[in-house]
C-alpha cells in the first residue's frame, strides 16, 4: 500500500496541543484521535540509548538537562508533568504497536545523523520500516544515511529561500528524498505544485487552524503535522 496514497495526518509530538509534548500520553492521546501517524524527534543518550526529545536540551523549572550528556537512569527521573517521563523510541514503538495493532505510521526527525547506526536498529528491531518516514533538514545528512541505509523513506524538512523558493530542487535526487516538508506559513500552491512535478510528495507542518487546513487539503498536499490531531482528523474527514 502507498502510504501517500492519501493525505496522512499525523499528531506533532504527539498531541502536544492536548499533552506533554513527545510523552507516552501525547502518543496515545493523538492515536485515540484517530491520526495515521504519530511524530517524533529523537536523540541519542550518552550511554546509547535512542531517547524521544525535540531538544537534547530540557529547561523543566528552570533546570537545564542535557539529554545527549545524561544517560537512561538519569534521564527517567525529568518529570515532564502529568506523570510522564521521557520515553525511549523502543518504548514508543513498543506501546503504540500494541495500541494500534501495527497500523500507525512514524515520521521521525533524527536529530544527528551520526546516531543513525543506533537509530536504524531500534527502527528494524520494532518492524517499522515499512511505516516509517525518516527526516532530516540537510540533503548532505540524507545522502550520508541513504548510502549506509536505503531501506528508509527519507524527508527533507526544509525552509524556503528569501526569493519563496526551494533552494536547489532541481538537484533533488527522488531516489533519496521522497517527501518535501515545509512548515505551513512558508508554504504555497505554487510549492506544491513544484514538489509535485518532481514525483515528490509534499509535506506541511505546524497547522493548526481549520481553514488552513481546508486550503491545504484543497491545494493538494500529501500530509499534515498538527499540535491539534482532532481538529486535523476531523477536517480532513470532512474534505
Amino acid at each position: 500500500m502507498d502510504m501517500c496514497a492519501n493525505i496522512i495526518t499525523f499528531g506533532h509530538r504527539g498531541a502536544m496541543g492536548h499533552a506533554p509534548e513527545n510523552t507516552l500520553l501525547a502518543f496515545k492521546t493523538a492515536v485515540a484521535m484517530g491520526v495515521d501517524g504519530i511524530e517524533l524527534d529523537v536523540y541519542r543518550s550518552q550511554d546509547g540509548h535512542v531517547i524521544v526529545s525535540h531538544s537534547d536540551t530540557l529547561d523543566i523549572g528552570g533546570h537545564l538537562y542535557r539529554i545527549t550528556k545524561l544517560d537512561l537512569n538519569e534521564i527517567k527521573k525529568i518529570d515532564l508533568g502529568k506523570g510522564q517521563r521521557v520515553p525511549t523510541l523502543d518504548e514508543v514503538i513498543d506501546t503504540m504497536e500494541k495500541l494500534t495493532n501495527k497500523k500507525v505510521l512514524y515520521s521521525i526527525d533524527l536529530k544527528d545523523v551520526r546516531d543513525g547506526d543506533v537509530y536504524h536498529e531500534v527502527v528494524e528491531k520494532g518492524g517499522i520500516k515499512p511505516r516509517l518516514f525518516t527526516c532530516f533538514e540537510s540533503r548532505m545528512f540524507i545522502k550520508k544515511m541513504y548510502r549506509q541505509y536505503a531501506d528508509l523513506t527519507y524527508v527533507l524538512s526544509i525552509h524556503v529561500n528569501p526569493e519563496g523558493g526551494i533552494e536547489d530542487l532541481d538537484k533533488f535526487d527522488p531516489a533519496m528524498i521522497k517527501v518535501v516538508n515545509i512548515p505551513e506559513k512558508e508554504l504555497t500552491k505554487l510549492l506544491v505544485d513544484a514538489i509535485h512535478a518532481k514525483k515528490l510528495k509534499s509535506f506541511v507542518w505546524d497547522v493548526n487552524e481549520e481553514q488552513r487546513m481546508r486550503e491545504l487539503a484543497g491545494w493538494g498536499v500529501d500530509g499534515m503535522y498538527s499540535n491539534y490531531p482532532d481538529m486535523l482528523v476531523r477536517v480532513i474527514k470532512k474534505k
